[in-house]
């Protein structure tokens, strides 16, 4: 049954009704057992605003129940979100991060966000990149 809301809310999106699919999402996000993906799906078409907590309340779930591929979804799309809002250092501060979280447990997964973070770097360019580097430096020292 909660697949199958989620299945429809899909859908809804998929039909242009963005309230219908919220609505559902959001009720299946605070109830259902399909907790993480109902998140994930409503981060990807909310405001930052909505959806930034919404991942991070993912990554905490995740890291509570040891779900490293959860931990890394909810990683990688947060990082895509900070990067498409021209957030470049929050971006790599949260791969940087996941990439440490997971490094020891989940190599595999550490190697995604490696590889995302390998693809920003290329898609940025060296000299964007460079500046999310201090940029995230300066997020670190308290100073940005």
């Amino acid at each position: 049954a909660h697949h199958a809301r989620v299945t429809n809310a899909i859908l809804d999106f998929m039909a242009g009704d963005r309230k219908a699919a919220r609505a559902t999402l959001t009720a299946e996000a605070a109830k259902g057992p399909l907790g993480l993906l109902p998140r994930i799906l409503l981060s990807s078409f909310e405001p930052a605003d909505r959806a930034m907590p919404l991942l991070a309340e993912g990554l905490a779930d995740a890291g509570q129940r040891g779900d490293p591929f959860a931990f890394t979804i909810c990683t990688m799309v947060g990082a895509r979100r900070y990067a498409q809002a021209d957030k470049d250092a929050d971006a790599l501060l949260v791969l940087t991060t996941g990439i440490q979280q997971l490094r020891a447990p989940a190599p595999t997964f550490a190697k995604a966000l490696e590889d995302e973070r390998t693809a920003l770097r290329n898609e940025w360019g060296p000299e964007r990149y460079a500046a999310a580097e201090q940029g995230a430096i300066a997020l670190l020292d308290g100073n940005a």
